[in-house]
């Protein structure tokens, strides 16, 4: 499988620059990149699962997931085409400094919906185990593979729209645009697997899949919710119960988690309840002793360890601390008030968890695992390139053998 953002930045960007394309100048590299763009965007369609087309058009969201992830990722440079000058720091996705262009063109082309319908429709398909199963290995038949690597495709189908979607809902444009119905139920649909899930991952295994992104989608809609039509939004919440089912998943699963996913599920539970359909009925959204007790116990389980120290000031107490393991208070402050508030009406229902794997712990342990995973597949394209190296040699020397 090519290279891409599951692998190394380096590769990532050699892949991208491809020798500066034999020598040709920045505009003649962007306007190649724009064409090859909208003709991978062009391709999407709702195709049928593990068709010849759906796994074509899985290839194309790879290659755009690749170049979405490079705009926001790779510095700019004179080497880099995707630098902008002369532009606003901050603005629209046409007038902003940073030209995403893969998130751009998926909304001009009117692909932004598409995509969160053929995911939706995806992780579906997944629930139901026994015949998701029987179509890939059907699908590994026909095209003479194996159930492994046609898993791996889907696999990479969902990492690759997923983190085009986390792109493009990072943006006020899109979000004011998509179908939100079908948003909310799939995040509602996603958070009752994880919730109802008995596995014990980690953040290694479902980083980039839904289980995951899901959480920074929510938490970009909450940042906008005065740009949405709020109370529309609070009412699909309200109806797929995504505040309980989020708490009672994060009760049972915050170990599957890192910091940055943490502190998203934080961040949305706090805008959302910010909002005036949650403080004028709170229960609608926390209708029971349960679900009020799973969110007492978010503060031993995973806040306390997140929330910057009192004696932070300045741009330290002002931004996420992702490398390190606090947060900014304010970013949450409507939560912990919520709790609080909570607390000193249910002082019985506090501190009814196990005792919780500290943070700095569970961290630092992921770290770890993810360098070996970072050097299990950085061994995997080395041996897969060896071989495709030799492949050609041992066929020349068969031939002259066989002379």
């Amino acid at each position: 499988m090519a290279a891409s953002f599951f692998n190394s930045g380096a590769t990532r960007k050699g892949a991208y620059n491809k020798a500066d394309d034999a020598g040709a100048s920045r505009e003649e590299r962007m306007s190649r990149l724009k064409f090859e763009l909208r003709e991978h965007i062009r391709f999407l369609a709702d195709y049928d699962l593990l068709s010849t087309d759906w796994l074509r058009m899985a290839e194309s969201l790879h290659q755009i997931a690749n170049v979405a992830f490079m705009e926001t990722h790779l510095p700019p440079s004179d080497d880099n085409p995707l630098t902008q000058h002369g532009k606003k720091e901050t603005g629209t996705l046409w007038d902003q400094e940073r030209d995403e262009l893969a998130v751009r063109i998926l909304l001009e082309e009117g692909k932004l919906n598409l995509a969160l319908r053929i995911l939706h429709r995806y992780r579906q398909s997944l629930r139901d185990g026994e015949k998701f199963s029987a179509t890939l290995k059907s699908t590994s038949e026909k095209f003479l593979s194996d159930v492994h690597t046609v898993s791996e495709r889907c696999k990479v189908f969902e990492q690759s729209v997923g983190i085009l979607l986390q792109f493009a809902f990072s943006h006020v444009e899109a979000l004011q645009i998509m179908d939100l119905p079908q948003f909310v139920q799939h995040c509602s649909e996603v958070l009752t697997e994880a919730a109802a899930s008995t596995r014990a991952a980690t953040p290694v295994e479902v980083d980039k899949l839904q289980e995951t992104l899901v959480l920074f989608y929510l938490d970009s809609m909450g940042r906008r919710l005065e740009d949405m039509d709020e109370d529309r939004v609070m009412d699909l919440l309200q109806e797929h119960r995504v505040i309980p089912t989020l708490l009672a998943h994060l009760n049972k699963h915050y170990t599957w988690y890192k910091l940055d996913a943490l502190e998203c599920a934080a961040r949305f539970l706090s805008s959302a309840m910010a909002s005036e359909a949650y403080q004028s009925d709170k229960t609608k959204f926390v209708e029971s002793k349960e679900t009020i007790a799973h969110l007492l116990n978010l503060k031993p389980l995973f806040l306390n360890e997140m929330i910057a120290p009192a004696a932070a000031s300045g741009a330290a107490a002002s931004t996420s601390t992702s490398g390190g393991y606090g947060v900014a208070k304010k970013s949450v402050q409507t939560l912990l008030d919520e709790i609080a508030k909570l607390e000193r009406a249910n002082a019985g229902l506090a501190g009814v968890i196990k005792e919780a794997v500290p943070l700095r712990e569970r961290l630092d342990k992921y770290k770890v695992a993810e360098q070996k995973e970072k050097e299990r597949l950085a061994e995997a394209a080395k041996n897969k390139s060896a071989a495709a190296a030799a492949a050609p040699a041992s066929g020349a020397g068969s031939a002259a053998a066989a002379k």
